[in-house]
């Protein structure tokens, strides 16, 4: 998530249950970001253990209509209700939600071609700022920023299948058309270039020593997936965390520059 964070120091493995503060020690962001890890793991977690992968609460009615897509006109409407994916709340309070008019999925175009369709749910935190939402601002004392949110963001989306072979609605999907859609890749690694030593002990290089690879949160952000050349994306050592608002979009080619 992009903010200004000094590090992330979550890690599942060592089993953290809490963090405890400590008296005349100098508080530190890393120390609450990582109680607030611990119990997302832990909810998420005991959530996908008594849930499984993915479940809908059942209504009064005895069935589980939350997030079921049914049709509409020309278009798809999204049963209001909840959902849990992966362990994670998805909550839809509008009964007359279109596919093609979802809040965090914007333009999205409705294949019209025949075919079978596989409807699914792509689900992630966004990290919120003052920038996105102006009410985290602290009006009481002027209007700076404090601390950043975590969102929750699902899109129901279309995946037309092309393998459909004794495909139907309780098959466990192995297909080469969704295990290319799930698939994750890719690793960034960061380092210091070495530089050699002058033969002089009393000459200290200026290009040596600490260069903040240390304490450095790096943010990598996929604009357009594929291979080596044809992907697209943008990283930066700062988390991202210098973020300015647009306030317009220019248009360069009715600007005039004068020299």
């Amino acid at each position: 998530m992009k903010g200004d964070f000094t590090r992330s120091t979550f890690r599942d493995k060592k089993h953290y249950s809490s963090v405890r503060m400590q008296q005349g020690r100098v508080a530190h962001d890393a120390d609450w970001n990582e109680q607030v890890d611990i119990n997302q793991h832990l909810l998420e977690t005991g959530t996908k253990d008594m849930i499984g992968p993915s479940g809908v609460p059942i209504n009064n009615e005895g069935a589980g209509d939350g997030f079921k897509i049914m049709p509409d006109g020309s278009d798809l409407r999204i049963n209001s209700g909840s959902i849990y994916v992966d362990g994670i709340l998805c909550e839809n309070p509008d009964d007359k939600l279109l596919i093609t008019k979802q809040e965090d999925l914007p333009d999205y175009v409705l294949n019209m071609a025949p075919g079978k369709y596989l409807a699914y749910l792509d689900v992630w935190q966004r990290h919120i700022t003052a920038i996105e939402d102006p009410d985290i601002r602290e009006v009481a004392l002027g209007g700076p920023d404090t601390a950043t949110r975590t969102k929750t963001v699902w899109q129901a989306k279309l995946l037309k299948l092309t393998e459909m072979d004794g495909l139907n609605c309780i098959s466990v999907l192995q297909k080469k058309d969704w295990t290319d859609l799930s698939a994750e890749s890719g690793f960034m690694s960061a380092f210091i270039k070495t530089v050699t030593p002058d033969k002089n002990p009393c000459v200290i290089s200026p290009t040596s020593g600490y260069k903040r690879l240390e304490n450095q949160l790096y943010r990598v952000e996929i604009h357009k997936k594929g291979k080596s050349g044809d992907a697209t994306f943008k990283w930066s050592r700062d988390n991202g965390s210098m973020v300015f608002a647009i306030n317009k979009f220019c248009n360069y080619s009715d600007t005039i520059f004068l020299s």
